[in-house]
This record gives structure tokens, sequence and C-alpha cells, in this order.
């Protein structure tokens, strides 16, 4: 009887610790999901920040949420086809910045070489248009596209576009001598 005591003990032991061991595994599971879909959401926020101004992207965000709230409650075919984020801004400067001979440069250069350039320029200009309170508002190949003016409306928008564009030069001009690339790529 003693025996048969002992090893329904066991038995219990074994089972409860089992079951305590797939609990743990669960729960750490459930932990390890939770802190990558986090880090996921944290990098498709700052994705969407390098593509388009927090405001819009503010906007995007509370217009997605109404509409799956409302395909909940509604039929889908009453949806509108897209949304249009467009607001007025009187006042704004745009700066559009090319590298003067970029095809010439691009032949000369290997391909991570050439990367290797245009990061090391478009990361000094994006913090010349931090300074100068401008906002890159896109990149296509050698080009440069910022704006001052907005989101937020500053009076001083043109002159701080003129100062970007002497510093955008003075930084190619600095890059040049550091890299011994004299002549090979100017500004416009």
């Amino acid at each position: 009887m003693l025996i048969a005591a002992s090893c329904t003990g066991i038995y219990y032991r074994r089972m409860t610790e089992e079951a305590h061991r797939r609990t743990f595994v669960g729960t750490r599971t459930c932990i390890e999901s939770r802190v990558k879909l986090e880090c996921e959401k944290e990098q498709q926020e700052q994705l969407l920040l390098s593509v388009i101004p927090a405001y819009i992207a503010a906007e995007v965000k509370r217009s997605i949420m109404l509409k799956m709230a409302d395909a909940c409650q509604q039929e889908q075919s009453n949806r509108s086809f897209h949304e249009m984020y467009v607001q007025r801004h009187n006042n704004v400067s745009i700066l559009y910045a090319d590298i003067v001979n970029f095809t010439p440069l691009s032949e000369q250069l290997s391909a991570s070489d050439l990367v290797k350039t245009l990061n090391e320029l478009f990361g000094r200009f994006d913090q010349i248009a931090q300074d100068n309170q401008c906002m890159r508002i896109k990149i296509l190949g050698d080009c440069y596209y910022c704006v001052s003016g907005l989101p937020v409306s500053r009076p001083n928008h043109a002159y701080n576009c003129v100062n970007m564009g002497l510093q955008m030069i003075e930084a190619i001009r600095s890059y040049r001598f550091q890299c011994g690339h004299e002549d090979r790529h100017s500004h416009r």
C-alpha cells in the first residue's frame, strides 16, 4: 500500500511538473511573440515615417483604424476606393538638388562605392536639412527634394532653402576633398 501511494505521488508530481513546464514554455513563447511583434511594429513605424511626414502618417493610421471598425459594422461595398490625404500650405519653399555629372560618376565607381557615396552625401544633406528647418520629402536616384514651411509654417522658408542649398554645395566640396574626388561631381 505504501508503494502504491508512493508511485501515485511520484506520478502526480511528474504530471504537475510537466504541466508547469508546458505553461512556462507557452508563456515564454507568448512573450517572445509579443516582443517580436513590438519590434516589427517599430520597424514599420520607422519605415512609414521615412516615406511620409508624421502628421500624414497619423492621419493615415487613424483612417485605417476607422475603416477597420466600420468594416465590422457595414458592408464593404459602400467604401471609397482611395482616401486622399491632401492639405494646402501657403508660403512653402521647395529645394530640388541634383548631382551634376552623376551618370559619368556612376560609370566610374563600383555599385557599392556609388551607394556608399550617395549614402554619405544624403546623410549629410539630411543633417543640413534638419539644421535649416527643412524637411526631406524624397530621394530619387541622385536627386534630393526638401521643403521648408511645412508642416510648420515658417516666415523664413525661402532663406532656409537657400541657406541649405549653399551648405549642400559646401558639403559636396568637403566630401570631394575628403575622398580625393576632385571635379567628379558638383551640385546644381
